[in-house]
């Protein structure tokens, strides 16, 4: 326990909140007393103040309906919630209403104060007319533009508020927005909300209301086309009078049996279940349709943004940082290459370790640093460990590569361990999977060729939990590994490539349970949901795939699960809806699925035939994580670039180590 306690606090705490007490390790729970006392003593004065208020001088725009202004709509800033996904936010201008005027124009004159610098803030027009009769009034239109903190806010600053800002704001914020009012997120994940409204000013332009924004980064590519259309289907209802064109939008958007009453809200509804009424939304583009779509039909309403870089080579698999940074192995070259959440490589990126060659898996431990398993390694390579003394006999292969393989550990500014080239001890064969325990601070490895290794995450030393001498008991035999995630606390499951799924105690090192039931083999795409159940996905014995659902005993539960664009699933994640989603390697697609049951879940297939994606070129999807924003970050290894998908998911506190929990 001693890795987790020499951790600085404001790492430690976070995972511990997420946590239930009874789980907590007592060498835990007494360095959770001791951070909380200390935070509620005397320490209290040494904390850093909240950020004062920031008195701004105002601001200026446009609100446009298509190509033509609004006139007399409503304009409103608002403070994002702070007490959970979908609070209320605070609207800033108060006093007399700010209205547009003949030419759609506004012009606010300093009647607001940012609650802090930081604050992430929207703004909105609602009702008004959109260039009809006089006197005319759309009830239903709520057009929203995102604009972020609030302190950058200044009198130079002109906005334009229109379909496109609305629908690049529904798709950044879905998972934090239920109406154009209550837009916001917990106090532990205001990084997660920021970045999504940053993704939305990349999608458009806050300033000209166009796709892309001009701030996009150059390795950058959005899909604008499918925005475009997508504010043509808004345009049909904003220019009205709210009772042509309105009806069948909201009618089209309606899911729960409760309808949209406005702009915005369609636009949400329509981002949060991308792939329902597709074709009847896009016939509701008029003739004259405003903004410069393509006039092709999409696949669904998801959004991506696409980075390309050219330290990317063959990216493999994801992992997500605390700080919500992207993290990927390359394949082709052996190097790991990092991201900031809006796709900008990192100071030094690709990073280079002594050790990797064609990378298989990847992890990120509580202390942020990045553990990168190599099947195999080039033959100058020898077994030095941290400490060589330790181990005297280093595996060193021949013929050009090591069938060892290596294991290696990088700094979370991405410099490699010294002397971690590999960590090659007996148990290490062919390493392709690893997992991260931060309670026990055990590093837990799949070996293809073996059965599992198991490392400390403080010194790079071998571990054998409990003081047993091996992985095989009663009930059989793990054998080769394929696969290792951790399950409920305590539990681990290893998924082999005899068909087998074995759980063992983490702690102990005892193989609890044990299945040979699996009729498919060797799962690749494996992960544990909130109630502890593992879900599988496999093609090996059909062209489509499936989805198979284990209890914590490594027993099934129902029937496998087909069908939502399945086709050689290759990587599966669990966002904080408790849903499954998969990417398909021979699809280029995703599939989803919804989680049913509380302690024990079957898959209800959410995403179409086709799967979801479809638009993104995604020409081998291979690596997927979701991050504190709701993005889901695919790899794409043949176009070399990560392709992320905009709100689509539940965020998720990174970086996972278990069970998905919102941040």
């Amino acid at each position: 326990m001693a890795m987790l306690t020499h951790l600085p606090t404001s790492r430690l705490l976070p995972q511990i909140a997420r946590t239930p007490a009874r789980l907590l390790p007592p060498a835990l729970a007494l360095t959770a007393l001791t951070a909380i006392v200390g935070l509620s003593g005397c320490s209290m004065s040494r904390l850093t103040p909240a950020s004062p208020s920031v008195a701004v001088t105002g601001m200026h725009g446009r609100v446009k309906g298509g190509q033509q202004p609004v006139t007399g709509a409503t304009v409103q800033l608002y403070a994002v919630g702070t007490v959970g996904n979908t609070s209320g936010a605070t609207p800033l201008l108060i006093g007399d209403p700010v209205l547009t005027d003949a030419a759609g124009n506004f012009n606010i004159t300093g009647d607001y104060t940012c609650p802090r610098g930081s604050t992430q803030v929207y703004i909105t027009a609602t009702q008004g007319n959109p260039g009809l009769a006089p006197g005319t009034n759309n009830a239903a239109i709520a057009l929203v533009n995102v604009l972020g903190a609030c302190g950058n806010l200044s009198s130079s600053t002109y906005i334009t508020i229109n379909e496109v800002t609305t629908a690049a704001a529904a798709f950044a914020l879905a998972p934090f927005a239920d109406s154009y009012f209550n837009i916001g997120s917990s106090p532990s994940n205001t990084a997660g909300l920021a970045n999504a409204m940053t993704n939305a000013m990349l999608l458009a332009d806050s300033s000209t209301g166009l796709s892309p924004a001009a701030a996009l980064p150059s390795n950058a590519t959005v899909e604008s086309d499918k925005l475009y259309t997508l504010a043509n289907v808004l345009a049909s209802c904003v220019n009205t009078d709210g009772t042509t064109g309105c009806p069948q939008l909201f009618s089209d958007t309606t899911y729960g049996g409760i309808p949209p009453t406005d702009i915005f809200g369609a636009a949400l509804a329509i981002a949060q279940h991308p792939d329902t009424y597709v074709h009847d939304l896009f016939t509701l583009t008029t003739p004259q349709a405003p903004f410069p779509a393509s006039g092709n039909e999409p696949n669904e309403w998801t959004m991506t943004i696409a980075y390309a870089d050219p330290s990317m080579h063959t990216p493999r698999f994801v992992a997500i940082d605390a700080a919500s940074n992207v993290w990927v192995v390359n394949n082709a070259d052996g190097t790991l290459a990092g991201f900031t959440p809006q796709g900008a490589p990192l100071l030094g990126s690709p990073y280079t370790g002594d050790g990797t060659y064609q990378p298989s898996a990847l992890a990120i431990d509580v202390a942020g640093n990045i553990w990168v398993t190599s099947p195999l390694a080039t033959q100058d390579l020898v077994g030095i460990s941290r400490h060589p003394a330790a181990h005297p006999h280093p595996h060193a292969g021949s013929g050009g590569q090591n069938s060892v393989g290596t294991i290696t550990e990088f700094l979370s500014d991405g410099a490699e361990v010294t002397g971690s080239i590999n960590f090659s001890y007996a148990d290490l064969n062919a390493p392709i999977s690893v997992a991260v325990d931060p309670f026990t601070g055990f590093i837990w490895i799949a070996n293809e060729n073996a059965q599992i290794s198991v490392l400390s995450e403080t010194d790079g030393s071998e571990q054998v939990p409990g003081g047993g001498s091996g992985w095989g008991t009663t009930n059989g035999s793990i054998g080769s590994a394929n696969t290792v995630v951790l399950g409920a606390a305590g539990d681990a499951f290893v998924v082999a490539n005899d068909l087998a799924i074995g759980v063992v105690g983490t702690t102990s090192g005892t193989l609890t349970s044990f299945s040979s039931s699996m009729q498919y083999q060797a799962p690749l795409a494996v992960a544990v949901d909130k109630e502890g159940n593992l879900w599988t996905g496999s093609g090996s014995t059909g062209p489509t795939g499936f989805l198979t659902t284990l209890n914590s005993g490594a027993a099934q539960v129902g029937t496998d699960v087909t069908g939502g664009g399945l086709n050689d699933p290759n990587t599966l994640a669990i966002d904080s809806n408790d849903h499954i989603w998969m990417t398909n390697q021979s699809g280029g697609n995703l599939s989803e699925f919804g989680a049913t049951g509380a302690a024990e879940g079957t898959g209800t297939v959410l995403s179409p035939a086709g799967g979801l994606g479809l638009d993104a070129g995604i020409a081998l999807a291979v690596g997927m994580a979701i991050d504190a924003s709701g993005d889901l970050w695919v790899s794409d290894a043949i176009n070399n670039r990560m392709v992320n998908f905009v709100g689509i998911a539940g965020p998720v506190a990174t970086p996972l180590f278990a069970a998905p929990v919102a941040p």
